[in-house]
């Protein structure tokens, strides 16, 4: 007899994209999903009067409001905290599923987690507009030291073709279940049971980007796999638009700093600091001339490893504020 799909909350943080949210809680809707769903949306900000009218009527809906714009991490530990599911599934407000989508996540994290000591759970991450899958999980390792060397422009040269067959051998993995180091933050499955018998909610010191790479980390530090299943997909608005010089541009490069220090020694965390130096000293005088564009990029870039990378060494945490003011000035 067919164990009966258990209930399943899915959360699902919103900030300033109102319409996207509802297309998002639409596509959940039609999947018609047999065990049950509640749907947690967790306001950091930007729901308008008329679409909480919309939301109060679905029955399946509950807003929780943050206060204000709590950042990713600390607003899903809140519909974490609130969820009843056995089953946890973090969604981004710009992404869709198709139908059967929620049925073979669940029935492919069961599946292993009754094989395997299992963790999160991630599905490949589809471009709507081109059908291009641009997210899919993969390796941390290439967030430390090796991938620091990785951009320096002696090594990009000597290893060029390796490189390249790397890349393309990575992106081949992405239509079959395998195990990966971390899984998107865009669409994560997790059972509810074990996250808070090991404690291991979302970690609030990032404000934005970068905290489901850390928390994949510690899953895989506590001895749990990571899972990517390659049958099922979302489609998620990737805002390629957005300018390199912008305020989420900085955000991702601070936020990637707190996760190096958070996941590396302290030795480490510095001897990549001076390996960032020198690459910025290269690269700067060899785009001087020829590339101007790329080089204001990199102005811009090294000032903000100037006053952000060893202020984090220090202790200092990009959820406190004075980084997004930082960003804004400088935008």
């Amino acid at each position: 007899m067919t164990e009966p799909l258990p209930l399943l909350s899915i959360i699902i943080v919103h900030y300033n994209t109102p319409n996207l949210l509802l297309g998002c809680i639409e596509s959940i809707l039609q999947d018609h999903y047999d065990g049950g769903i509640e749907i947690l949306v967790v306001d950091n900000g930007g729901l308008t009067p008329n679409v909480i009218e919309k939301l109060k009527k679905l029955t399946e809906v509950k807003c929780v409001d943050a206060g204000y714009n709590a950042g990713f991490a600390r607003a899903n530990n809140i519909g974490i905290r609130l969820a009843r599911g056995k089953y946890l599934l973090l969604i981004n407000p710009d992404s869709s599923i198709g139908p059967g989508f929620l049925k073979t996540l669940v029935a492919n994290y069961r599946l292993h987690e009754n094989k395997e000591k299992l963790g999160l759970m991630g599905c490949r991450i589809v471009d709507p507009e081109n059908g291009q899958v641009f997210e899919y999980g993969s390796g941390i390792g290439f967030y430390g030291l090796k991938n620091i060397l990785r951009q320096n422009p002696l090594h990009i040269w000597a290893f060029r073709k390796r490189c390249a067959k790397e890349t393309y051998t990575a992106k081949q993995r992405h239509y079959v279940n395998h195990l990966v180091d971390f899984v998107s933050g865009a669409c994560v499955m997790v059972n509810k049971e074990v996250l808070l018998k090991e404690g291991l909610y979302l970690d609030e010191d990032f404000f934005l980007y970068y905290e489901d790479m850390e928390w994949s980390f510690r899953w895989k530090r506590r001895g749990f796999n990571n899972r990517l299943c390659g049958e099922t997909e979302i489609a998620h608005v990737n805002s390629a638009s957005t300018s390199r010089f912008s305020n989420k541009s900085a955000q991702i490069r601070i936020s990637q700093y707190l996760f190096l220090m958070k996941t590396q020694s302290r030795t480490l965390y510095f001897l990549g600091g001076v390996l960032h130096w020198i690459n910025f000293k290269l690269n700067l005088f060899l785009t001087k001339k020829k590339q101007p564009k790329r080089h204001k990029e990199l102005v811009y870039e090294k000032k903000l490893f100037s006053n952000y990378y060893f202020q984090i060494m220090r202790g200092s945490k990009p959820s406190k504020g004075k980084y997004l003011n930082y960003v804004a000035e400088e935008a």
